[in-house]
């Protein structure tokens, strides 16, 4: 009896052995390993790097960067109050957002910390998400920059008026160009040196061929 069983223990011990060292199932694995890995929070900050490692190394230069929307220049406090309320707020963080007249464009204005509040160096335009509907309105039609830059236009409108000193990236569905101007480069008019900065940006986001959202502006350092 007691020699049946140890036979069956040693049966089920050599059965279990067998079943782990079966080679596992490769999709299930691959299907496992999608659904547990963790997201990356570094992958804006290195896809990022990498674009600006391609731009240096790129024998141009972005020379004639926009510098205002709808007449609000870049870190110039007295046109930024031609938008901006003396009692707005910020939209979040150091940044307001404002509707165009349609509600069918959203602007967003950001103020880099330790600067006055209407001190903008940062320029985003998009369209609306249903929830920011009801964010406040301006008078403007459209938000565009002083090189007539706005949404809806064709891709090569803006490649003619910038140049071909970019990358291109993918974002979705989305084509994205990106210029950068990087010290010690400059652009003639000195853009660079005249607000002691040391990085402009501009990124164009298109949906077959036409802006859907656009940024500009200088990098907080």
């Amino acid at each position: 009896m007691r020699y049946d069983a140890l036979l069956l223990i040693l049966m089920l011990t050599s059965s279990c052995g067998e079943q782990s060292s079966k080679p596992k199932d490769a999709s299930s694995e691959e299907t496992t390993s999608r659904t547990i890995a963790p997201p990356e929070p570094d992958r804006e900050l290195r896809e990022a790097s990498q674009t600006l490692a391609v731009l240096r190394a790129l024998k141009c230069t972005f020379n004639n960067p926009d510098t205002s929307l709808v007449g609000i220049h870049i870190n110039d406090t007295h046109s930024a109050k031609g938008l901006i309320g003396e009692k707005d707020s910020f939209l979040f963080g150091e940044t307001y957002g404002y509707l165009s007249a349609d509600g069918r464009e959203l602007a967003f204005l950001t103020a880099h910390p330790g600067n006055s509040a209407f001190h903008i160096s940062e320029f985003e335009v998009r369209r609306p998400a249903k929830s920011e509907a009801n964010l406040k309105r301006s008078a403007f039609q459209v938000f565009k920059t002083e090189s007539n830059i706005h949404l809806g236009i064709d891709r090569e409108k803006v490649t003619k008026r910038f140049g071909n000193c970019f990358v291109n990236s993918t974002d979705g569905d989305l084509e994205v160009i990106h210029y950068r101007i990087e010290a010690p480069k400059d652009t003639r008019s000195g853009i660079l040196q005249r607000h002691n900065l040391p990085f402009y940006f501009s990124d164009y986001y298109f949906r077959k061929g036409k802006l859907e959202r656009f940024k500009f502006g200088f990098e907080y350092p």
